[in-house]
């Protein structure tokens, strides 16, 4: 370079890099490194160089020689980064519970359905007008030939390792499943081998679970719409209402209705 440009315009060009006269540098579609040069109240200087063996350069200062200061700075500045002319692809960064999947592997998520979840109500189920009351949770997860116990642990390690161990897997349970282990995961806390849901995440809870057939209370299964009619006037759920709790915790009182497990009137 100094061959090139000579002792005087090497020199210079360090000034101009030390004294931070460079406003800006970029490369254009020729792949030429384009900079802008400001020094004081005097006008801007452009200037291009072509890199290579042979290095051009245009330069508004016009200054005399193949390559003048100006265009030496811009080749010392573009030296400090390396270039990348071809795209390169790279691994998404990854963090814990963010999955980065294309549509086809969304779409295989689910299909082999050889493993259920079983889930059992094993206390009183949370009542008005208490919030206070939690529901604890019974979960076992179940392949064709063994049994596991759900805890908090085994979920947390089913919903973000995606595995369990080496033949169970989180994609082996249905989609609704899925869902269901992610809410437990994230929401639920550790007692013992169960698992405890505040009063309001149990209420978020049962938005689920429509449509899933597994889940007992104290191992029997649920009795849509709470009984009939009974004494002062009681009322039962009305269908809607049975399907959006997902259990028989609704009564009914003359005309208003009192949600058992939420605990404000419908």
């Amino acid at each position: 370079m100094t061959a090139l440009a000579g002792a005087e315009a090497f020199k210079a060009a360090k000034q101009l890099l030390k004294q931070k006269r460079l406003l800006g540098a970029w490369r254009d579609r020729q792949h030429r490194i384009c900079a802008v040069f400001k020094a004081g109240d005097l006008p801007e200087v452009h200037c291009a160089v072509q890199t290579g063996d042979e290095p051009l350069c245009e330069c508004s200062c016009h200054e005399g020689g193949n390559l003048c200061a100006h265009a030496v700075a811009v080749i010392m500045y573009a030296s400090r980064f390396q270039l990348k002319l071809q795209w390169e692809e790279e691994n998404p960064n990854y963090y814990r519970g963010l999955r980065c999947q294309t549509l086809e592997q969304l779409a295989g998520r689910g299909q082999r359905q050889s493993a259920e979840l079983h889930l059992n109500v094993v206390c009183a189920s949370p009542h008005a007008p208490s919030k206070w009351e939690n529901m604890l949770l019974s979960v076992r997860l179940k392949t064709r030939s063994k049994e596991y116990i759900g805890n908090q642990n085994n979920l947390q390690q089913l919903y973000f390792e995606k595995s369990l161990n080496v033949v169970l897997k989180f994609d082996d349970f249905s989609l609704h499943e899925q869902q269901i282990i992610r809410f437990l995961a994230l929401h639920g806390e550790a007692e013992n081998s169960n698992i405890t849901l505040s009063a309001e995440n149990t209420a978020e809870f049962f938005h689920v679970l429509p449509g899933f057939t597994r889940f007992f209370r104290q191992g029997r299964p649920p009795r849509p719409g709470g009984g009939g009619a009974g004494k002062r006037g009681r009322k039962s759920c009305s269908r809607l209402e049975v399907q959006s709790c997902g259990f028989a915790l609704c009564r009914g009182e003359g005309d208003r209705r009192t949600c058992r497990l939420l605990g404000r009137q419908r």
